[in-house]
C-alpha cells in the first residue's frame, strides 16, 4: 500500500511472484519502514547516484538531445510502453497509478513493430472468408 502518491491517491500495487521472493528474504521489519535505504540507513529521496553515474559511464546519453536523455523516469516511460503491448487502456492506467487517458498518452510511446503488427492484423481481419457452400465475390478495381 503506497499511502502517499503524486496524484495524492492512496493505492496498492501487484508485484511479480519473482519479487515477492526477493522481499521473502528479507529481514523482518516494521510495515512502515523502508525497504531500501542509503548507505547511512536514510531513505532514498531521488533517483539513486549509481543510476545516472552507469548511465554516464555507458555514455548512453552521448549523441541525444536534452528531451530523449536516459534518466531514472525513463524506466517509467520503458514499463509503461510494455504494458501497453498486453493491457487495454483501463488496466494500464490502473496497473500505472493514472487517472486520465491523457497521463497514458503522455507515458507510452509508439512502437514501430506494433504499428506494423496491428496494421497487418487489421488487414488479415479484412480478408474475405469462404461461407461454407458459399461463394466469394472478388471486387477488383476498374481502370
Amino acid at each position: 500500500m503506497f499511502p502517499e502518491t503524486k496524484n495524492r491517491d492512496a493505492r496498492t500495487i501487484q508485484i511479480v511472484p519473482a519479487i515477492v521472493a526477493l522481499f521473502d528474504e528479507l529481514p523482518e521489519g516494521e510495515p512502515e519502514e523502508h525497504v531500501f535505504l542509503k548507505k547511512g540507513g536514510a531513505p532514498f529521496k531521488e533517483a539513486p547516484t549509481n543510476f545516472r553515474t552507469a548511465v554516464e559511464n555507458l555514455k548512453l546519453n552521448n549523441g541525444r538531445t536534452k528531451r530523449d536523455r536516459i534518466t531514472f523516469h525513463s524506466i517509467r516511460h520503458t514499463v509503461a510502453t510494455q504494458l501497453a503491448k498486453t493491457f487495454n487502456p483501463a488496466g494500464l492506467m490502473d496497473v500505472m497509478g493514472w487517472r486520465t487517458v491523457q497521463m497514458a498518452m503522455r507515458y507510452v510511446h509508439a512502437n514501430e513493430d506494433a504499428k506494423t503488427a496491428a496494421l497487418n492484423g487489421l488487414h488479415d481481419a479484412m480478408k474475405p472468408k469462404p461461407k461454407e457452400n458459399g461463394k466469394v465475390i472478388q471486387l477488383h478495381r476498374v481502370k
